[in-house]
């Protein structure tokens, strides 16, 4: 017995429509370069970007284009999700550190990949308009899925790739909120599991154990943070309140009870029959893998 699904014929020519028709990936090839030449300038002849954030956000950027021009063209999805992640992540060091080339161009390459992302989404409802409400409802969740997500890259890129200036910070900050020892290892694992949750939620990937383990993180992060002492409103006291904090509880949590669509790492995992069938619970609810099930 197979120990993975096997995709089915519906769930192959499904992922044909699940790519843009009118914003060619070239465009965003050509933007992202763009953004990578201005980052060498900024890193390496200017010297705008500080210490270790000059070469992470080159190398970031990098990333961003190789997977871009090699994998957006073979499988929109797959190329879309992960070279965004990198891609946002330099931008947001770039916003960190003021370095004003790299936030003139980056929102420019972003308003065309954002644009790319609806077009893939209106070829899909088109094709697939028999889905319904339920395949507008699938896209709706999809989009908040990924913004939720990937929200969670400014708070692990101010940790992990921003320069020493941000990383001492976060080490003070941790400090205030009691944490006296091992401060250097928290700041580095806290934003190592909000790396995770980014690209669990954002990409797709092991989505329910992503939302999870993103549950968990909030509660035992914002228990030192003081949120919610505070009262509710978030503007309440100079920390805020826990109105926000519940906000992302509440949308983790609505992912590790369904996990994510077809626009995503587990979807095409499980399209390409490479889930295994162990990992599946992590990515789909139960109702799901009956589906699944119910398809072989």
């Amino acid at each position: 017995m197979s120990n993975v699904y096997s995709p089915t014929e519906n769930m192959i020519n499904e992922r044909n429509y699940l790519k843009p028709r009118f914003v060619p990936h070239q465009i965003i090839s050509v933007l992202i370069f763009f953004t990578l030449v201005v980052a060498v300038y900024s890193a390496f002849i200017s010297h705008q970007l500080p210490d270790f954030s000059a070469y992470t956000t080159v190398i970031l950027f990098f990333i961003s284009l190789l997977l871009n021009v090699l994998v957006t063209p073979k499988n929109f999805t797959v190329g879309f999700l992960t070279s965004l992640l990198p891609f946002l992540i330099g931008w947001r060091i770039g916003a960190m550190t003021g370095v004003v080339p790299i936030m003139v161009i980056s929102p420019i390459a972003f308003i065309f990949i954002l644009a790319q992302f609806f077009d893939c989404m209106i070829n899909d409802q088109k094709h697939y308009r028999k889905d319904g409400r339920l395949g507008n409802l699938q896209w709706q969740m999809t989009f908040i899925r990924i913004y939720y997500g990937f929200n969670e890259i400014g708070h692990c890129t101010e940790k992990l790739f921003a320069g020493n200036a941000s990383f001492h910070h976060l080490q003070d900050v941790f400090a205030n909120y009691g944490l006296h020892s091992n401060t250097t290892f928290m700041v580095i694992l806290a934003g190592l599991i909000e790396l995770a949750v980014a690209i669990g939620l954002g990409m797709g990937f092991l989505t329910r154990l992503a939302g999870a383990g993103g549950v968990i993180y909030i509660l035992t992060a914002n228990s030192y943070g003081g949120h919610f002492f505070n009262g509710y409103t978030w503007n309440s006291k100079p920390n805020g309140g826990w109105e926000y904090i519940l906000l992302i509880i509440v949308f983790f949590g609505s992912c590790a009870i369904g996990g994510a669509g077809k626009f995503s790492i587990d979807g095409w995992l499980i399209s390409k029959g490479l889930m295994p069938k162990w990992l599946l619970p992590l990515c789909l609810a139960k109702n799901g893998r009956d589906e699944l099930l119910q398809k072989h």
